[in-house]
């Protein structure tokens, strides 16, 4: 059995990877160890299982880069909220045998692909695990003009707007006001942000959907993949969304639906955060 171990550069995650890379070597594992910036989908390697330990990003990163290699991921949460990951650090032992004889439930999550056109030509292409955002990059409204499957859905104004997979309806989509969809719905979010007169509102929409989001305004805006890329758009740019057909592998080991799991997360987190307090 083979077993690849992503971690974040920070002390605690190193020092618990190093270990979990012993104990997996006791059993007779073949193991990889690498450290989450250091890992590319070109060095990937073919594993039964990868442990990534890391906040969000990490996962995001790591997820990206194993999408459709029916490797799954066992999330350990070394982030502030930890929305993708399976488990805390502290439930790492005695997790593991059941992680090492597959008990436990796969949850198939989708990636959007988004392209960038300007002047009819295709700038760059992304695939995204949580969202996609366009947003203004001053103190001032843009407006957009939404297309649903080729036709126009509606002309918005405000301070950007955001396309989300199931995955990402409980990040920027959820803080912005937006539903939390079950991870097993096919559909993506589209949340506005800031809208200006109150003219537009989340509305969901079938996976399968051809989102255009088409740029109206002269002020300086900012294309966002998963809140790591930034990309500088211009008044005629339009980015086209779309189900990249591609799924990256999570492992469920607790049990609870999506919403169930954005409470549990918010109450660890706010917990946190009063003990820091005091």
């Amino acid at each position: 059995m083979k077993a690849l171990i992503i971690y974040k550069n920070s002390t605690e995650a190193y020092a618990m990877a190093c270990e979990l890379n012993n104990t997996l070597l006791a059993r007779d594992l073949n193991v990889k160890l690498v450290e989450s910036k250091a890992f590319t989908e070109i060095n990937c390697p073919m594993a039964d299982v990868a442990f990534v330990l890391g906040g969000d990003g990490t996962m995001i990163s790591s997820a990206l880069c194993l999408a459709g290699r029916d490797i799954p991921i066992v999330g350990i949460n070394f982030g502030k909220v930890g929305f993708l990951s399976s488990i805390e650090p502290d439930e790492l032992t005695g997790c593991i045998d059941k992680i090492l004889a597959k008990h436990y439930v796969i949850q198939k999550r989708m990636l959007i692909k988004a392209s960038l056109i300007s002047n009819s030509e295709t700038r760059c292409q992304w695939h995204a695990l949580n969202d996609i955002v366009v947003k203004t990059r001053i103190a001032h409204p843009i407006s957009i003009t939404i297309r649903l499957n080729e036709e126009i859905y509606c002309s918005f104004r405000g301070d950007g707007l955001i396309c989300a997979t199931p995955s990402g309806s409980t990040a920027y989509s959820y803080s912005a006001g937006g539903p939390v969809i079950d991870l097993d719905l096919p559909a993506l979010v589209i949340t506005p942000i800031c809208p200006h007169m109150d003219n537009f509102r989340s509305v969901v929409v079938s996976a399968e959907s051809k989102l255009e989001f088409c740029l109206d305004t002269n002020f300086e805006t900012g294309l966002y993949i998963d809140g790591e890329k930034m990309i500088s758009m211009q008044k005629g740019d339009y980015i086209s969304i779309e189900n990249s057909g591609i799924e990256a592998s999570f492992v469920k080991l607790v049990s609870g639906n999506n919403a169930e799991r954005i409470i549990f997360k918010r109450k660890q987190s706010n917990r946190r955060l009063a003990l820091k307090v005091l």
